[in-house]
């Protein structure tokens, strides 16, 4: 038989406030994993965010030198829309015909265009 804290014989009890610590360690376990999972399913959701903004610009990119093409096709030989809706047009894709322009410059020359990416003379 055991002794009690005060002299007597008896079963001894855990002091006031005593947590049994396989508990306590097996809820900060349980805590532990599903903060991970939470912050891996977090992160796989900014990816996924991420990836979908960048196939959104892509696709919005394509979608204008597309429109460029059908306003301006006839440098290209492509059949193009009437003269007057062409011309109102213009303004709206002044960057895709200056980029248009760019590439004829640096068409004989593929380097070219890699050393003006460089801004290298």
């Amino acid at each position: 038989m055991s002794k009690k804290s005060d002299g007597k014989p008896g079963r001894q009890f855990p002091a006031k406030g005593h947590r049994d610590k396989n508990k306590v360690s097996g809820l900060n376990f349980f805590s532990f994993v599903v903060n991970k999972v939470k912050s891996f399913f977090y992160d796989v959701d900014i990816i996924h965010r991420k990836k979908a903004i960048d196939d959104l610009e892509w696709e919005v990119q394509e979608l204008k030198h597309v429109f460029a093409l059908l306003t301006v096709g006839s440098f290209v030989g492509m059949p193009v829309a009437p003269l007057p809706v062409t011309l109102e047009l213009l303004p709206d894709i002044r960057v895709e015909l200056s980029i248009m322009l760019s590439k004829i410059r640096t068409a004989q020359n593929p380097l070219s265009e890699q050393f003006s990416k460089f801004e290298a003379g």
